[in-house]
């Protein structure tokens, strides 16, 4: 069996600016609280042993300038609770003596679910505490079907999935979804989304809990996709960010100064909606993509783009596609052979991305713009064509320095976020989650 911790979800969780313990002026109004000096202490040891396991004890006291008597008591604490075990001997000091004992974080300790949605399709990937995928399963289903439908696919896998013998070791556990649209954070509810539709004003966070008995925790999955990159992907180090999605539509992550950026309706990063307006004067720029769309994310879609490319089929348009086995793979394909019409797609597309690039660039003065989704995933011709036309912006400085990559973690990227958003609230820490406790 396992115990489960109940936890609120935070507006901001990963990248919330922390007053960490290093705070002295906080400290110094604190420091008569040993309650609160303790937990402190615990979740410093804690999460070093995270990051840094195996280590010894002298390690741990060294590192976080804590008395070998304070580091001893925490750990045999973390270790009767099950949170960290011991794994053998290090090596002695340069004088010799005695080996010392290591210890690590139990993987086995925690488990967390992270729940990817999508309009045809939903993944349910499962982490131990070492962010190891230890279960990775798919559901599948029309994009017309209702949200009860959907649920009830997620729901018999996570059934499924409980009975192993993973789940019946965590002592701790959590769920994490991440869904397209915009997030009440407070209430844990889904409050709009164009790609899934009936499923507007959807409390997923209740309704995860009263079935399972566990934190649940809600992501765009966009932001999610922007938490992965920075956690475990590219984005590793950087401090302002942004991860521009192109799929379904096209939306983006902003992280400044360590920070995600959801702004006051949880809407920040979504360019899709941003109206083409003049930057399409006319149809014979855009031969093949316009078709009179309002907005970026219509014109840019993978729905759209396969749409318009059959559309040129039928108006004669030179090529080797053949209209019924259209679809995104086979447009790369044709492309990577010189075919006539994908290389006008990538062309036009090169040209919309690189502007709501350059758009995103002159705003937020980024250091890097990750590319994610199968359009870019393997396509350097399509990402050579936004880099081109980057290079072209009238304020060169901000696109000189700016770096543009594409994702390290592809398709993986939702999930791993899913779960650095579960683990640093976790283990991370923060005065004020402290002080809720």
């Amino acid at each position: 069996m396992y115990f489960l911790f109940f936890i609120l979800v935070c507006p901001v969780t990963l990248f919330e600016i922390k007053m960490i313990v290093s705070n002295q002026d906080a400290l110094g109004k604190l420091k008569g609280d040993r309650n609160f000096i303790k937990e402190v202490n615990e979740q410093k040891v804690l999460n070093l042993i995270r990051k840094e396991g195996p280590i010894s004890r002298i390690s741990i006291s060294k590192k976080l300038d804590l008395s070998k008597t304070t580091v001893s008591e925490i750990t045999y604490r973390l270790l009767r609770e099950g949170y960290i075990k011991e794994v053998g001997k290090g090596n002695s000091s340069v004088k010799g003596g005695k080996k010392p004992t290591l210890v690590k974080l139990n993987p086995d300790f925690g488990i967390i679910l992270a729940i990817e949605i999508k309009r045809s399709f939903s993944r349910v990937a499962v982490f131990n505490l070492e962010a190891e995928m230890i279960k990775d399963k798919y559901v599948y289903y029309d994009f017309n079907t209702s949200w009860k439908n959907v649920l009830a696919k997620i729901f018999n896998v996570i059934d499924s999935l409980i009975e192993e013998k993973p789940f019946k070791l965590a002592k701790k556990a959590a769920i994490a979804v991440g869904i397209p649209g915009l997030i009440n954070y407070l209430e844990g509810s889904l409050k709009l989304a164009d790609t899934l539709k009936g499923w507007d004003n959807l409390p997923v966070k209740r309704v995860f809990e009263e079935r399972y008995g566990v934190p649940t925790y809600i992501e765009n999955d966009v932001k999610a996709m922007t938490i992965g990159e920075c956690v475990y992907g590219c984005g590793r180090g950087v401090k302002n960010l942004i991860c521009l999605y192109i799929g379904d539509g096209i939306g983006s992550g902003i992280v400044v100064d360590g920070k995600l950026i959801r702004g006051i309706s949880g809407s920040a990063g979504e360019v899709g909606y941003n109206e083409v307006g003049f930057f399409i004067r006319s149809k014979k720029n855009f031969p093949v993509l316009f078709n009179n769309q309002r907005d970026f994310g219509d014109i840019v879609s993978e729905n759209s783009i396969v749409s318009m490319v059959k559309k040129a089929i039928d108006e004669g348009y030179r090529t080797e596609l053949k209209k019924e086995t259209v679809n995104i793979e086979n447009i790369i394909k044709a492309a990577d052979k010189n075919d006539e019409l994908a290389n006008e797609v990538f062309r036009e597309l090169g040209i919309l991305i690189g502007a709501v690039c350059i758009n995103l660039i002159n705003t937020i003065n980024p250091e890097m713009i990750v590319l994610c989704g199968r359009l870019v995933d393997k396509n350097p011709v399509l990402v050579k064509l936004i880099k081109d036309i980057v290079g072209k912006d009238i304020l060169r400085l901000p696109t000189e320095v700016v770096q543009i990559c594409t994702s390290a973690l592809k398709n993986d990227g939702v999930v791993y976020g899913l779960l650095g958003l579960v683990l640093n609230d976790w283990f991370e820490i923060s005065i004020n989650k402290i002080l809720s406790n």
